[in-house]
């Protein structure tokens, strides 16, 4: 069916925050506890919510620490970029007069202090972050709010987002997805695609242009 709706996560996706947000956690990991930062831990890191991640690796002092993490966040600002093809993506989309939204796991303080993501918000319909009264990814209360917001319905809009709590949410939500691959090395992508063979990805943002300038 035609996509007249698309809807993006922020993290991955359009913002390149990896390093600033692995390096952030690690650090205040460090600072404040004794957890051993694995791959499940990162994997939460880069995900959900900041405090959704601590709470979930059964952190002390929630408040405290995330405050940490925010701070160690902000002195890595100077890291933080849009992925290439990013702005071509969302200028061709609008082109067209689709509707577009965001979907994040970030809160509403987090999407105003960051300059290079306000640099595009006006490529957007709506935004849904985190709030009180939604439950967050991989839960589709976020989406099915956005598709509302749009007056899209779920046969007629697409999520992209970067991490499996992204897929959760679209599945949940009955909404279809692509997984953006952009940020990934090889082998990342690999791991990733590996227990989901049929799922379609993209590897640049020049290829979800490809995929719907045709489309009728």
């Amino acid at each position: 069916m035609k996509k007249n709706y698309f809807i993006f996560d922020v993290d991955g996706t359009l913002v390149d925050t990896k390093f600033q947000n692995i390096e952030s956690f690690k650090k205040v990991m460090a600072k404040n506890t004794k957890v051993e930062v694995g791959e499940d831990a990162l994997r939460m890191a880069s995900g959900l919510p900041g405090k959704e991640t601590l709470r979930r690796l059964n952190i002390e002092n929630v408040d405290k620490v995330y405050e940490d993490w925010a701070d160690e966040m902000a002195k890595l600002d100077y890291t933080v970029k849009l992925y290439d093809g990013v702005v071509e993506l969302l200028s061709f989309l609008k082109k067209k007069s689709y509707k577009l939204g965001i979907v994040t796991s970030r809160t509403e303080s987090e999407i105003k202090v960051d300059k290079v993501l306000m640099s595009i918000i006006d490529y957007f319909d709506t935004v849904v972050e985190v709030s009180d009264g939604l439950k967050s990814k991989p839960n589709p209360d976020q989406l099915l709010k956005a598709i509302k917001c749009l007056n899209a319905d779920k046969e007629s809009a697409l999520y992209i987002g970067d991490t499996l709590y992204d897929y959760q949410c679209a599945k949940n939500a009955g909404v279809d997805f692509r997984l953006a691959c952009w940020g990934y090395k090889d082998d990342e992508k690999e791991a990733l695609l590996s227990g989901l063979p049929n799922l379609k990805s993209y590897n640049s943002p020049y290829e979800a242009i490809e995929e719907f300038q045709n489309q009728r």
